[in-house]
């Protein structure tokens, strides 16, 4: 393959291009230019989008748009987007710019790794924590896109977690729910009693008094029961199989409800927003 000179200015996930940034395993001059080393491969012009289909469990779904101008990848924005359209990278709070600021540096090396090589290929070994994941699954989502000249907006279906904690009942523990889905379906449920320090709380833990006299069903049992996943794989609420361990499927349907506020269809337009 031919090795060209040709350079790329770097415009990651903010509005204008970003200059001076640092990167030493990069040819990256003073102008927050990228010398382009061999090319592997070639693209379509065009702009290209991706996004989740749901909002993970803060609220957020991940985005991304790409540019491509005469065969290169020239410009890659990727950000959070809240419910309402607001990108993380945007937020004003002083108490979360440190989070801010470290999301905004790993963008803008896995962006900049990506727009030198032309190739998502060094991504992976990269993509050590949720921002770099998050970014690997949507980037590799475009290459095929972007190689074909495919300009419809991609969605991805991953699994999506999440999780609701009651407060601290009468004897000090609290229910926990996580509930995983992929689109509409549910993946996973896991229920549990939890004490103070977060362990799972057993039969043995839990006094005399809060337990039933009489019943066919133990605690584990019943346990098993509400974390087993409905015919439908869509519905959460679950009626009690048995009314001495009513109080149990009460925590869990009141957390039911948190989850299903959380899991969120991603609404919003990110041609506009992006």
């Amino acid at each position: 393959m031919k090795k060209i000179t040709i350079f790329i200015l770097i415009a990651v996930f903010l509005a204008t291009p970003l200059s001076g940034c640092k990167n030493d395993s990069l040819a990256m001059n003073d102008n927050g230019e990228i010398a382009v080393g061999e090319l592997k491969q070639s693209f379509e012009d065009g702009t290209y989008y991706a996004h989740n289909s749901y909002c993970n469990d803060e609220g957020y779904i991940c985005a991304m748009k790409t540019i491509v101008k005469n065969g290169l990848i020239t410009q890659i924005i990727f950000d959070y987007i809240d419910c309402n359209g607001l990108r993380y990278s945007n937020i004003s709070n002083s108490e979360m710019q440190n989070d801010i600021q470290y999301f905004k540096t790993t963008v803008k090396n896995l962006c900049t790794n990506v727009l030198a090589n032309q190739d998502y290929a060094n991504v992976r070994n990269m993509a050590n924590d949720k921002i770099s994941k998050d970014f690997l699954a949507l980037i590799a989502l475009l290459f095929p896109q972007m190689q074909q000249g495919n300009t419809e907006t991609v969605v991805l279906n991953q699994a999506e977690a999440y999780t609701a904690i009651s407060d601290r009942d009468y004897y000090g523990f609290y229910s926990m729910l996580t509930v995983e889905y992929i689109s509409d379906k549910i993946n996973l449920i896991s229920f549990s009693l939890i004490d103070s320090s977060g362990s799972s709380v057993s039969s043995s833990d839990i006094p005399d008094e809060a337990l039933p006299k009489e019943s066919q069903y133990t605690y584990a049992g019943i346990i098993k029961m509400i974390n087993t996943i409905p015919s439908d794989k869509e519905t959460l609420y679950k009626q009690p199989a048995s009314n001495e361990w009513s109080f149990l499927y009460s925590m869990y349907n009141s957390l039911t409800y948190d989850i299903q506020i959380k899991h969120k269809a991603a609404n919003i337009n990110i041609e506009i927003i992006l």
